[in-house]
């Protein structure tokens, strides 16, 4: 037996765990994940097929339309027998499944720069640690209501933007790592690797992108540094690689026959959204933290100065790292041009983009701590410093819901509206009244007029109630003054 790398793997897997444990602390205790709004409402309780499906309104969101509802599902079951609360119940497992998400895409960084650096374990947990801390401190700003790299407007955003770029930067950091489909893996490996390059791709068209970049640089890097140049023994060499990029075509195919591209399609001024977009994406990167910015321009020269000096196998990555991150931001910017504009000013849709600007300072830091040890010897004192820059004695992040209140007003107007629809299930009434807070919109969003029937639909299907109520509303302004009013 190896002792020496028994003591290794301990050393790791006490450096996850401890990583999990703050993780669940910050989305359970302080900025817990609560269902809130319609779409939360309408995405818990109600699953679909797991294959895209032409014309609905998703064709191709298979990854969150089925893991939302099944992680609900999980929550009911698991924790409401001991917490006999509903709300909570869920809360803990949405925490507990992003907390996950999270571990193992530090994990993949983990495994990528210790495939390429073999740096001690020192080291190896502490660059580690300083790319999980970059992803609070990025658009940190003020003293309070600061966003991170981890932060969705609800649970709905949650599942269909940060768990799909999740997996999605997971699974490039793997195969950069490991290699796309190493033959060399067992069949198991492979097999899971298979579906959740699946999962990846049938996501969402902002974050499969991630994926399709890479895996599309890599193939050209791959077949220009081949010896042999001929194309067919080249694509048979390469057809797992080829399937993905495939993939990736079909889903944007089944995403144009689907309802929401008729909802938000916006072909009318094609050069004057691409501005727009620009714009909002500049005011967007301007309002990075300060300090960031230095550290992307020193990495910046520092990158390009040891790009001329790695071995080839190291220097293509320092290519394909900023060539995927200017291809992923080129094609968000079309992508939210067509869509909504603003939509690029969303954390959660420029995830791809941060990250591979995320992997190209690390990377950097990884090759400069390689030529000059003195680094190494400052990492702890780097790490101090960012570890106390992501906490201020005020509100430092912003809640995930879409008014950006307390969580616990949050959990009381749900429970409010759950009693009410407990009630009239134990009256044994076939359809009732609900009282919901009255918003300034139109259709009453974030907790719409449309949505009622969502709330009797989920509740139905966890079994809080014993059967679907048909429910109708009435507005409550004492409920608004109360939970909801500044």
């Amino acid at each position: 037996m190896n002792f020496t790398k028994t003591k290794n793997n301990y050393k790791a897997i006490i450096y996850f765990i401890i990583i999990f444990l703050v993780l669940a602390c910050f989305f359970i205790r302080n900025h817990p994940i609560v269902l809130f709004d319609t779409d939360d409402w309408g995405y818990t309780g109600s699953t679909r097929e797991a294959l895209p499906k032409i014309e609905a309104y998703n064709p191709s969101k298979v990854l969150p339309e089925t893991i939302m509802p099944l992680v609900s599902s999980l929550g009911v079951n698991i924790f409401m027998p001991f917490t006999n609360d509903y709300i909570s119940s869920l809360t803990i497992m949405n925490g507990l499944v992003v907390s996950i998400a999270i571990t193992i895409y530090i994990y993949c960084f983990y495994k990528l720069i210790k495939k390429y650096f073999k740096f001690n374990d020192f080291t190896l947990f502490g660059i580690s640690t300083l790319f999980l801390l970059l992803h609070f401190i990025i658009f940190r700003n003020g003293m309070s209501d600061n966003l991170y790299m981890f932060y969705a407007l609800d649970p709905t955003c949650y599942y269909n933007y940060i768990i799909p770029a999740l997996l999605n930067c997971s699974l490039v950091m793997y195969f950069i790592a490991d290699g796309t489909f190493n033959k060399k893996n067992s069949t198991t490996k492979i097999s899971i690797l298979v579906l959740l390059c699946y999962l990846a791709i049938f996501s969402n068209m902002f974050q499969s992108i991630i994926l399709a970049v890479y895996i599309s640089l890599s193939l050209l890097f791959d077949y220009i540094n081949s010896k042999d140049k001929k194309i067919f023994k080249f694509i048979k060499n390469n057809y797992s690689r080829l399937i993905i990029i495939i993939m990736w075509v079909v889903q944007h195919i089944f995403e144009l026959t689907g309802g929401r591209a008729d909802s938000v399609g916006n072909f009318s001024s094609p050069i004057a959204n691409i501005k727009t977009t620009l714009s909002y994406f500049f005011d967007t990167m301007m309002n990075c933290n300060k300090a960031f910015k230095c550290i992307i321009l020193a990495c910046i020269i520092m990158f390009i100065f040891e790009s001329f000096k790695e071995k080839l196998y190291r220097r293509n990555l320092i290519k394909i790292i900023p060539i995927s991150a200017l291809l992923t931001i080129i094609y968000l910017i079309l992508l939210c041009s067509v869509t909504f504009p603003y939509y690029i000013s969303r954390i959660e849709i420029i995830f791809g983009f941060v990250f591979y600007i995320l992997i190209a300072i690390c990377l950097t830091l990884s090759l400069s701590i390689k030529r000059w040890d003195l680094l190494e010897y400052l990492l702890p004192l780097i790490l101090f410093i960012l570890l106390f820059e992501t906490e201020t004695t005020g509100v430092t992040f912003k809640k995930s819901n879409v008014l950006n209140i307390p969580y616990q007003n949050c959990i009381e107007i749900d429970n409010i509206i759950i009693n009410q629809v407990k009630e009239i299930d134990k009256s044994g009434n076939e359809s009732g009244t609900i009282y919901i807070p009255k918003f300034e919109t139109g259709d009453n969003w974030p907790i719409g007029t449309y949505g009622v029937e969502r709330i009797s639909r989920t509740l139905y299907s966890h079994g809080i109630i014993t059967r679907e109520i048909k429910l109708d509303y009435e507005f409550s302004n004492e409920m608004y003054e109360k939970l909801l009013a500044n």
